[in-house]
């Protein structure tokens, strides 16, 4: 039996060596160039094979065994490439095998094409975010807003902070009106004083702004107006005096009179038609008119007053007026600078303007309660 199965293995080589074209064969390696071995027998090989050949050459035996099906095996001619291309034709990751990689690397681009259509949708998207941002930092107040700030006679002080940023402050002041009187027939106070003139001052600082008060006359009673005007008392509701009107001013780092940088002088009280009051100042103000006179106050001196036993003298910022217990009726001196005197027709208050720039007044030019103006001019 051994021997038997010599003999056939010996047949099988001779027949092979013969030459012949249908030889018989047990590996490709007994084919003549061009064939392969397939079922024991030589036979031409084609594309397809020659790629199968090389797969036995890989994987022994247990690889041929699948290479039975020539149809198939056809396809397998890329297997004979670089495994990289498998990867890439199954788009398969084994070592991610739910394609979690995968799937992430698709939200981040879907995230980055949502933003390029935004982007290519609004193309002025960038832009607009510039400009808004432009307008925020516009938004921020100019370093100069003009503007003008007017006070009104209140009976009391009143203060005012200069705002931030530069300007040019300019004040402007009116006197108030002297009181009326009626000895012979109603004869109105005397007109308050003006002026003007640009402020020192910076961002911040505190200014106290005075304003007088007018109009103020008196039957019975000794009554005296706000901000320096002189004391006057009447003796009837037929017969009244006048009193002095008050000045108009403006403190400048502090609210005492030192501190007063422009002044508009009060106009002097009246006490009937042949007694009328002078009128506020300006740099002196004007004395009364008619008998027993007061006399307007000036730069360096109050007014003097017409009965100085009953009555005080004009004074730095208070018009001179009856005292208290004074049986006597007469008039007030307007208040200011310094203050007019006190008489049946009554001196008015002086202007001042030491306290500012480019400074101008004028006598009598103001009716009723005082003013206060500060206007803000921008560069």
């Amino acid at each position: 039996m051994r021997l038997s199965k010599y003999l056939f293995v010996l047949t099988l080589f001779l027949y092979s060596c013969s030459g012949s074209e249908s030889s018989y064969c047990i590996t490709a390696f007994d084919c003549a160039e061009g064939e392969i071995c397939r079922q024991g027998e030589c036979v031409p090989g084609t594309a397809g094979d020659t790629g199968n050949s090389g797969n036995s050459g890989n994987s022994g035996d247990s690889g041929n065994s699948g290479n039975s099906g020539d149809s198939g095996n056809t396809g397998n001619t890329g297997n004979t490439g670089d495994p990289v291309s498998d990867e890439v034709v199954n788009d398969f990751d084994y070592s991610d095998p739910d394609n979690e990689i995968n799937d992430d690397l698709s939200d981040e681009v879907l995230t980055e094409s949502e933003v390029t259509d935004t982007e290519s949708e609004n193309p002025e998207l960038e832009l607009n975010d510039e400009i808004s941002d432009e307008i925020i930092i516009d938004d921020d107040p100019p370093t100069c807003i003009p503007g003008t700030f007017t006070f009104e006679y209140t009976g009391a002080e009143q203060t005012w902070t200069v705002p931030s940023g530069t300007g040019t402050y300019t004040a402007e002041v009116w006197g108030a009106q002297g009181g009326q009187g009626s000895a012979d027939g109603i004869a109105q106070g005397a007109l308050g004083g003006y002026a003007k003139g640009t402020l020192s001052v910076t961002s911040g600082q505190i200014l106290y702004v005075y304003v007088g008060q007018g109009n103020v006359y008196s039957t019975t009673t000794l009554v005296s107006a706000f901000n320096g005007g002189g004391a006057g008392r009447g003796n009837s509701d037929t017969n009244t005096r006048g009193a002095g009107g008050g000045a108009s001013d403006i403190r400048i780092d502090g609210n005492a009179l030192a501190n007063r940088v422009i002044v508009a002088g009060g106009g002097g009280g009246s006490s009937g038609t042949s007694y009328i009051g002078g009128a506020g100042g300006g740099v002196s103000g004007s004395d009364g008119t008619g008998g027993l006179p007061g006399t307007g106050g000036t730069q360096t001196a109050g007014g003097i007053s017409a009965f100085e036993a009953e009555m005080t003298h004009g004074s730095l910022g208070q018009g001179g007026g009856l005292t208290e217990g004074s049986t006597f009726t007469l008039a007030g001196g307007g208040g200011g600078y310094y203050g007019g005197g006190g008489g049946l027709g009554a001196g008015g208050g002086s202007g001042y303007i030491g306290g500012v720039t480019e400074g101008t007044m004028q006598n009598g030019v103001n009716s009723g309660n005082g003013k206060v103006v500060i206007t803000r001019t921008c560069p």
